[in-house]
């Protein structure tokens, strides 16, 4: 019997993550590499019953379950929008600007979560392409608001119903109340993230993730 843990990616900071997170679980479960020499994450090919729980513990983490569907979901999208010759970040800018036509860049960065810095990147490749325009506003000459172009609106459609058809092939067999009560948990869970300090929490994360010990996996 061959029991694994769920798939994770290969990205250096998940997998930093997933480890602290599996060595804090494994704590609790009574499952450790000591108490099971040929053990080693993130499979085990003793059929220990630790391993089986901690899996399934794993699967059930709500974080744990938004990755997945968000890893699956972004990779599809990305085909998608590269048709358009547009990354996922780039499309998602375009489609918060459809339903306003015009918003400030602070409201921009809000409505898309990304970093100011990125956001101005981001912008100005749109700008070059000739899909967005940015303009100071007359009363306050220090903001800047961000229009779609006749082009930018045409291409914020498609990506607005490529959205759309994600959005489908995901609430797929889902009833409709449980489609609109998954939208109400996840804005409440969204507003539950205000007031965060990401900034101090990434940092803090990463300082105990280099201080603590590591454990190898058994080849």
């Amino acid at each position: 019997m061959v029991c694994r843990a769920p798939s994770i990616g290969r990205s250096p900071v998940i997998l930093e993550a997933f480890n602290y997170q599996f060595e804090r679980l494994t704590s609790r479960t009574g499952f450790s590499q000591r108490a099971h020499g040929r053990c080693g994450y993130p499979s085990c090919v003793t059929g220990c019953s630790g391993a089986d729980a901690l899996a399934e513990e794993l699967e059930q983490l709500v974080p744990f379950l938004i990755y997945r569907v968000m890893a699956r979901g972004l990779k599809r999208a990305a085909i998608e929008y590269a048709k358009l010759s547009l990354s996922i970040q780039e499309a998602r800018v375009v489609i918060a600007l459809q339903p306003h036509v015009t918003a400030g860049v602070g409201r921009l960065a809000e409505l898309t979560s990304l970093e100011p810095s990125a956001l101005s990147h981001i912008l100005r490749r749109l700008s070059r392409r000739g899909l967005i325009r940015r303009r100071r506003l007359s009363h306050d000459g220090r903001a800047v608001e961000v229009v779609l172009t006749a082009a930018g609106k045409r291409v914020a459609l498609l990506c607005l119903r490529a959205s759309k058809a994600h959005e489908n092939q995901l609430l797929n067999d889902i009833a409709p109340n449980d489609r609109q009560m998954l939208r109400t948990l996840l804005t409440k869970m969204f507003k539950n993230t205000e007031g965060w300090d990401l900034d101090s929490d990434i940092s803090s994360v990463a300082t105990r993730i280099a201080r603590s010990p590591r454990v190898r996996p058994v080849k």
